[in-house]
């Protein structure tokens, strides 16, 4: 059986070492070339495009630590996953665990602010917003 040295050469049927986690198939295509799944490259499709990284096979980078973070104190890991502190959850830890079980309440220690705290935090911005503009009148 010949080796797909070059594209000429090979068939449907000829072997061609393409990277069997990359390539759709292990045989050359009817042009002679590795057929390489989404996110790969390279004529043996062994090598992942930018945006991708090799994780048995390529994969899409879920995180970065350039532009796609972990939220939450979550740390990326191998850029396929974020490892999220136990409170929190998600593909980025942007979910709090108590959501997803549907037990988040005004009792429970994880989670948001009281509302009241926000209110109180928006109004304090608002009158130094607008205190900066002009002065308030009440």
């Amino acid at each position: 059986m010949r080796t797909c040295l070059q594209p000429v050469c090979c068939l449907v049927s000829t072997e061609c070492y393409c990277n069997p986690l990359g390539s759709i198939h292990d045989r050359c295509n009817g042009s002679g070339f590795c057929e390489c799944k989404t996110g790969t490259t390279g004529p043996k499709c062994d090598e992942c495009l930018p945006g991708n990284s090799w994780h048995y096979g390529c994969q899409p980078n879920v995180c970065d630590n350039e532009l796609l973070h972990c939220q939450n104190g979550g740390t990326c890991h191998n850029n396929v996953r974020c490892l999220c502190p136990a409170a929190y959850t998600g593909i980025l830890c942007e979910k709090l665990r108590c959501e997803e079980a549907g037990s988040c309440g005004s009792d429970s220690s994880q989670g948001a602010p009281p509302q009241g705290s926000l209110a109180l935090l928006l109004l304090l911005l608002l009158t130094t917003l607008l205190g900066t503009a002009s002065p308030l009148l009440f």
